[in-house]
């Protein structure tokens, strides 16, 4: 049987006030059942590291990171869009309150455009080089590579 799934993610590195508190509860309480939501804390060991020390950039001001997932079993194509639109809303909704501008490269979202610069903020130029320098050729590729044709 197919899993049907989406998923997001997003880094929040700024104090999240009351209002924005009282518009995640209410969007939270009426997400379907299969869709689930995470926020992981950071700092401690994570922040141990200088931002630049590897590919992971999102050190140091992240409070946390956000992730909604919608995973099912069914077939149902109104219940799976249905499913999709809650976590692109979720997402969506994360922007207007946090103006989140950073996701976890781990998290692969298919959807988004400017996955480089979310996964990699300011250090893709560096990664850029590092690809250039060790993969010209692209043998390492994946959804979603870092590619030496990126216009900065």
């Amino acid at each position: 049987m197919p899993l049907y799934d989406k998923l997001k993610s997003f880094y929040v590195k700024i104090k999240i006030q009351l209002d924005g508190i009282r518009k995640l509860q209410a969007f939270i309480t009426q997400l379907p059942d299969t869709v689930t939501t995470c926020f992981e804390a950071y700092g401690g060991a994570i922040n141990a590291l200088p931002q630049n020390a590897t590919a992971f950039v999102h050190r140091g001001t992240t409070m946390f990171s956000a992730v909604v997932t919608y995973k099912s079993f069914n077939p149902n194509v109104t219940a799976n869009a249905t499913g999709a639109a809650a976590v692109n809303n979720f997402f969506e909704l994360g922007k207007a309150i946090f103006s989140h501008r950073e996701s976890y490269q781990n998290y692969l979202d298919g959807d988004l455009r400017d996955y480089l610069r979310r996964y990699y903020a300011t250090y893709l130029q560096r990664l850029v080089q590092i690809k250039e320098k060790y993969d010209p050729a692209n043998y390492f590729h994946f959804l979603q590579l870092i590619t030496t044709k990126i216009l900065f």
